[in-house]
């Protein structure tokens, strides 16, 4: 298994660096450790390791993660309150690690067959709905239809520019909009949405569980938040 990691590493980082830069990169006692899977190594400490040996969304010792940046996840975790309401369009492992975090977590999952699975494997502080995706419809307004109002709302779902349309709404004074890939161009509609309401972006850039691509978790935030940015 070892071996097999090592080899997965150094085509990973071929991919990413080029083998040139690699090769300096390895070159560096310091930068070997940090590259290395050897346990005070960056990519086993995180938890990468772990999630790509057991193909699944997981840290170190095995709990669940939110299927976002390491960055992000280090950045919120600390500042996430026993108090606060949470909304996430798309359920798993990530509704499993906010419950632990927050007083409510509600979670609409579009997929009929996932929704199955995992509806009797939540804690009883989280209300999971399924709701069928169509572009601009329902699913996009859940937050909405709760009646409610939250201090986070996640988007990694699908119909992802309309459920960050259709969410501000459904925010309290102080409450954060969380976008997932928001690297990605179909999804700038949105962002900009965000941004020409008031809000400010706050990018996380790096690697996620499982994920050998660089990627992007965004904080879009008001002043006076509750995560006090």
């Amino acid at each position: 298994m070892k071996q097999f990691l090592r080899k997965l590493l150094a085509s990973i980082l071929t991919a990413t660096f080029g083998r040139q830069k690699l090769m300096f990169l390895l070159s560096e006692p310091e930068d070997n450790a940090l590259l290395g899977f050897k346990r005070d190594g960056y990519l086993h400490d995180i938890g990468w390791v772990n999630s790509i040996a057991n193909n699944a969304i997981i840290d170190v010792t095995g709990q669940p993660l939110p299927w976002v940046t390491y960055p992000f996840i280090h950045f919120i975790t600390p500042r996430l309150q026993e108090t606060f309401a949470l909304f996430e369009f798309g359920s798993g492992n990530s509704t499993l690690y906010y419950s632990k975090r927050v007083a409510q977590v509600d979670s609409v999952e579009n997929d009929r067959h996932w929704y199955e699975k995992i509806r009797n494997t939540m804690p009883v502080n989280v209300n999971l709905f399924y709701c069928e995706m169509k572009a601009g419809g329902r699913y996009s307004r859940y937050a909405l239809e709760t009646e409610k109002k939250y201090d986070v709302v996640i988007v990694d779902g699908r119909d992802r520019v309309n459920c960050c349309k259709n969410s501000i709404p459904a925010l309290t004074e102080n409450g954060i909009i969380v976008l997932d890939d928001s690297e990605r161009a179909e999804y700038s509609q949105g962002t900009d949405h965000l941004k020409a309401a008031g809000f400010k972006q706050l990018d996380f850039w790096g690697l996620a569980p499982g994920v050998t691509y660089l990627k992007c978790t965004s904080i879009f935030y008001r002043d006076n938040n509750c995560l006090n940015i």
